[in-house]
């Protein structure tokens, strides 16, 4: 006989009971805390090998550069006037009248057939620039990138004019000042910029280049035997830098530094105590987005001086292979 089927029986059970659920939970949120770092330590291992081959190619285009002009491009100060960087008029400072000296120099090897009467420029549409008001950051865009296009939501560069007796003229420029005539032929840029990586910092005209990722904080450069500036006594001379904002200053390194609280930077005509002395230094700024505080005082690499360069610790450049401190004995005080 079979049995009738009792209309209380109850069902299988279709859910977790709260232990099961909260066991499930706990060994998800264990796994999470075990692959979490692992997920991050490859995350950044992948973010650092981006970053340094980018310097890398930077740094290749930079070695182009100088096989088609002769040289390297010069190291170009900040110009500032009381508050103001890179937007003053006024070019009678220091900073712009070495500026103009090293532009002249290089200008007349790399550009020869160029008589320049001023440093006025005119990229396409209705602009004027001063080459005068580069600064290390726009530096590094312009002479590998060429003429800046600024054209509304256009962000890009278009080399130089083929005419090298007009070189800093756009395709298409059309400021009441400019030479008559377009000019469509033009030179590759040695660097394929990423135009949504391109910003204008201090608003003068030209472009600098950030860092996947770091944005408003661009790469910066300095050439060899143009770290410096000011007279080479330990008072006065100088690090040539970059300023991003208060206490955060981009300089060049040096092997060591001049004694005493100053910790000046090396002479230039000790040239083997800086960091590749024949050739330049392109440098980024860590996940930190900070150079470094100090831009009176040397930075020393290798051997940190900890008392005043804790952010240069996570700073990329082409003369090292991982992050600076990575590279580094961090408590060694090298002075001299």
């Amino acid at each position: 006989m079979t049995q009738a089927r009792s209309p209380f029986r109850r069902s299988a059970r279709a859910g977790f009971t709260l232990v099961e659920l909260l066991t499930v939970m706990t060994v998800i949120a264990i796994l999470a805390a075990i692959l979490l770092p692992a997920i991050n330590a490859v995350m950044n291992t992948v973010r650092q090998s981006t970053l340094l081959t980018e310097i890398d190619q930077l740094a290749l285009a930079m070695e182009e550069y100088k096989n088609q002009y002769g040289e390297y491009p010069p190291t170009l100060l900040e110009v500032q006037t009381g508050a103001n960087v890179n937007t003053a008029t006024d070019f009678s400072s220091p900073e712009a009248s070495l500026n103009e000296e090293r532009l002249r120099r290089h200008i007349s090897r790399a550009f020869p057939r160029f008589i320049a009467s001023d440093f006025k420029i005119y990229p396409k549409g209705n602009k004027e620039l001063d080459l005068r008001s580069l600064d290390p950051a726009e530096t590094l865009v312009f002479f590998l990138g060429g003429m800046p296009i600024n054209a509304g939501p256009t962000k890009s560069v278009e080399g130089f004019s083929a005419d090298l007796s007009d070189p800093f003229i756009g395709s298409n420029a059309n400021h009441s000042n400019a030479p008559s005539g377009d000019r469509p032929q033009r030179t590759t840029p040695l660097f394929d910029f990423a135009s949504s990586r391109m910003t204008d910092v201090d608003g003068d005209g030209f472009w600098e280049y950030c860092p996947e990722g770091m944005d408003g904080v661009p790469y910066v450069y300095f050439r060899g035997g143009q770290y410096t500036y000011g007279t080479d006594t330990n008072a006065a001379r100088q690090p040539a830098f970059y300023k991003r904002a208060n206490n955060n200053f981009a300089v060049p390194y040096s092997h060591f530094v001049v004694g005493g609280n100053n910790r000046k930077p090396p002479t230039e005509v000790q040239k083997d105590n800086w960091v590749n002395p024949d050739s330049f230094q392109i440098i980024c700024c860590g996940k930190d987005l900070r150079y470094g505080v100090d831009k009176d005082r040397g930075r020393v690499y290798p051997g940190f001086l900890t008392d005043h360069m804790e952010p240069d610790y996570d700073n990329y450049a082409n003369f090292a292979t991982s992050q600076l401190g990575d590279n580094t004995n961090v408590t060694q005080d090298i002075s001299r």
